[in-house]
């Protein structure tokens, strides 16, 4: 029970045992993943609610947002809110608009979970893709401009992200999210950059592949666009090899293409459930495999020992006009470490 909360899949294995199972698991059992999974239908709830205002308030003030995984995720793959835990509210805004939103969201209560001086921020915004926010009820918010760091070499032209999208009913309203074909591979390379912790983003992957109307050759093509089409291989084939999800067969044909993913999936494996981080060196060696162009390989290693993170920028305050000192301190504090 506790590796089902912890992998993102007790509200499934709930509706599991209590439809398939019932004779085959205790009545003590049944009860208590029952009162788990009705705390976390409280919290999706809670989170869909706030999910649904938020995006009303910018949208209102002319900010369009997006809405990314979280509840519009559960109810677009799953059907059901309650079927998929929620932890935050992940919205996508133009970069533009960063600022009037981060103004809006400040009115609304939500503070930034790491202050930075103009200088720190101007730095930050140059290679990170999204602002972490917490409101007064404790309430976390990511507030996305991206869709991953800058040392991944996968920023593409802002558009590709607001195309097609399509609304979701939420909470007696609506939410825009990302088209199904762009879903699947943003999913597909945020699961990489973390290298595939939880069992319950590879059910992701399988819930959104069945989704219908999907264009599979739009999917290839947003994932070679990206430099992302190896990720995306890999995405499908832990939904069909580790979840053993039935898949369209042009999923099932994509994955297959590649003769890396293989090892890749074994990689994954060890990691699912564990909670340990790969380490330094373990990590840099995924993801240089998870890319299937050289070019791609060697600017991610380049920019990973030259582009600063949260903590880089933390070791000093500069003037926006010398963030570029970030850079510099960047493989110094690499080394030391």
């Amino acid at each position: 029970m506790a590796g089902a909360e912890a992998q993102g899949v007790l509200p499934l294995v709930q509706r599991w045992a209590a439809a398939s199972a019932p004779a085959f698991v205790p009545a003590p059992v049944q009860a208590e993943l029952r009162r788990r999974a009705q705390v976390q239908v409280m919290q999706s709830l809670l989170l869909a609610g706030e999910m649904l205002a938020l995006v009303r308030r910018l949208e209102g003030a002319g900010i369009p947002a997006l809405a990314l995984k979280g509840p519009a995720l559960a109810v677009r793959a799953y059907g059901a809110l309650g079927l998929r835990p929620q932890m935050d509210v992940d919205l996508l805004v133009r970069s533009r608009d960063v600022d009037r939103a981060l103004a809006l969201l400040a009115a609304e209560g939500y503070r930034r979970a790491y202050p930075l001086s103009a200088g720190q921020d101007a730095a930050f915004r140059a290679v990170e893709y999204h602002h972490s926010l917490v409101g007064e009820s404790g309430t976390s918010v990511e507030l996305h401009w991206g869709i991953i760091k800058r040392q991944f070499g996968l920023r593409a032209r802002e558009e590709l992200w607001w195309a097609g999208a399509q609304s979701v009913p939420l909470g007696g309203g609506e939410v825009r999210t990302l088209a199904n074909e762009v879903l699947l591979v943003y999913l597909a390379i945020h699961g990489a950059k973390h290298e595939w912790p939880h069992l319950r983003w590879i059910g992701d992957i399988a819930a959104v592949s069945r989704l219908q109307p999907l264009d599979w050759g739009l999917v290839r093509r947003v994932s070679a666009e990206l430099g992302a089409l190896r990720m995306t291989r890999l995405a499908l084939a832990l939904a069909m090899e580790v979840a053993g999800a039935s898949m369209p067969a042009e999923a099932a044909a994509m994955a297959r293409e590649d003769a890396a993913v293989p090892a890749l999936v074994a990689a994954v494996r060890p990691r699912l459930g564990s909670g340990e981080p790969a380490g330094f060196v373990a990590s840099t060696r995924f993801q240089l495999a998870v890319r299937e162009r050289w070019r791609d390989r060697v600017a991610f290693a380049v920019r990973h020992a030259v582009t600063p993170n949260v903590d880089d920028l933390r070791t000093a305050e500069v003037a926006s006009g010398w963030r570029w000192v970030y850079w510099v301190l960047r493989p110094v504090r690499l080394g030391r470490k």
